[in-house]
């Protein structure tokens, strides 16, 4: 009801993106249904940009990707399956790894990889073991975002020198 309110009110006539965050959008029973009410009635132009932690795989992400309409970030911040745990707090490396390379198959310029450093994933074999993952699971065309924790208020030179890293390694 409220896309049609919008649109009704020609209020996604200019629209040109949709973020979708705020946990897991993906969840959400309604989620590929308002995708497509906002796809009707707004500019034709407009594309999702939805950040999904990929646990699970989402069948509406796949349709979107094949009609152009959506770009998905991903944060793994880890290269193994233990820090992962502890940074991400679920047990799902893998079904993350899986489940981009198969968003990555469709189209890998609509799949961002992120990589948000912190005190529990700067060093080097979790840097190591993000890129082999990354190679592994054939993501090594899609785009990369390396980030921080943004409640530091200064950067460390160790952080910096994993940053460093990271964007050599990629």
């Amino acid at each position: 009801e409220f896309i049609s309110y919008l649109a009704k009110n020609n209020s996604l006539d200019n629209c040109y993106q949709v973020v979708w965050g705020g946990g897991e959008p993906t969840l959400d029973k309604s989620f590929e249904q308002i995708l497509e009410e906002i796809n009707k009635s707004a500019n034709p132009k407009i594309y999702h940009r939805v950040f999904t932690n990929s646990v699970r795989y989402s069948e509406a992400i796949t349709r979107f990707l094949k009609k152009g309409l959506i770009k998905i970030v991903t944060s793994i911040d880890c290269g193994n399956p233990e820090t992962f745990k502890k940074v991400r707090g679920r047990a799902k490396f893998y079904n993350v790894f899986e489940n981009l390379k198969k968003y990555a198959e469709i189209d890998p310029s609509k799949v961002t990889v992120k990589y948000i450093f912190t005190e529990d994933n700067y060093e080097e074999k979790e840097i190591d073991g993000f890129v082999e993952n990354c190679l592994k699971y054939n993501l090594d065309n899609c785009n990369f975002q390396i980030s921080l924790n943004y409640k530091n208020k200064n950067l460390e030179t160790k952080i910096l020198k994993a940053i460093s890293y990271l964007f050599f390694k990629l």
